[in-house]
């Protein structure tokens, strides 16, 4: 124990005898330990602020998937077959032509189509659901208010109307679209093609 008070007491007595320079290089030197000290603190605080928002950002990306799939897997699903129709050749004088394709939930919930558009005022659909038909949706008029519900397994009929005295003057290829909205998260607005060939 005397031999430690010793060699304290030394140390003591010479830094006591510093002159001022030195004690002013040893308070300068003592500054920059202590702002280095608080740079490597909030380095440090910055780094765990980090990690911590890393971390709850993929915590929510996985939250958010898992609750997704299970969303998805008792959604509704819509399917349209077929998805194409060629009407082969379509005669102006003739007038219009018209084909059915089947409309079919094929999900674990109520299916809800809302809204019908075609591509060209020449096309038009209307939808078939236990025998009561829509009203017509063309290029324009695609809000009625009006919407159908298609349980899980029930089927209906998407009827497709081309008008070629429309274009009364067109002759050769066409090809048409109508889009179905509903409630269909994976696909909320299906798409399905007509084809014609306009002669006289």
């Amino acid at each position: 124990m005397g031999s430690e008070d010793e060699q304290a007491k030394p140390q003591e007595r010479d830094s006591s005898h510093l002159t001022k320079s030195e004690k002013r290089e040893l308070r300068k030197q003592q500054r920059i330990e202590n702002v280095e000290e608080e740079r490597a603190n909030r380095r440090k605080k910055k780094f765990i602020k980090k990690i911590f928002i890393i971390a709850a950002i993929i915590l929510v990306i996985v939250l958010y998937t898992a609750f997704r799939s299970y969303r998805l897997k008792d959604a509704p699903v819509m399917q349209i077959t077929p998805t194409s129709y060629d009407f082969g050749s379509v005669s102006v004088a003739e007038g219009a032509v018209s084909t059915t394709m089947e409309v079919e939930n094929q999900g674990k919930n109520n299916l809800v189509i809302d809204e019908m558009k075609s591509t060209c005022d020449c096309t038009s659909a209307s939808l078939i659901v236990d025998g009561i038909e829509s009203p017509a949706f063309g290029m324009h008029n695609t809000k009625t208010g009006w919407s159908a519900t298609l349980k899980p397994g029930q089927k209906a009929q998407l009827k497709v109307n081309y008008n070629p005295k429309v274009h009364i003057d067109l002759r050769g290829a066409v090809t048409r679209n109508v889009i179905i909205f509903s409630n269909d998260p994976k696909n909320k607005a299906k798409q399905v093609r007509i084809d014609a060939y306009q002669v006289d």
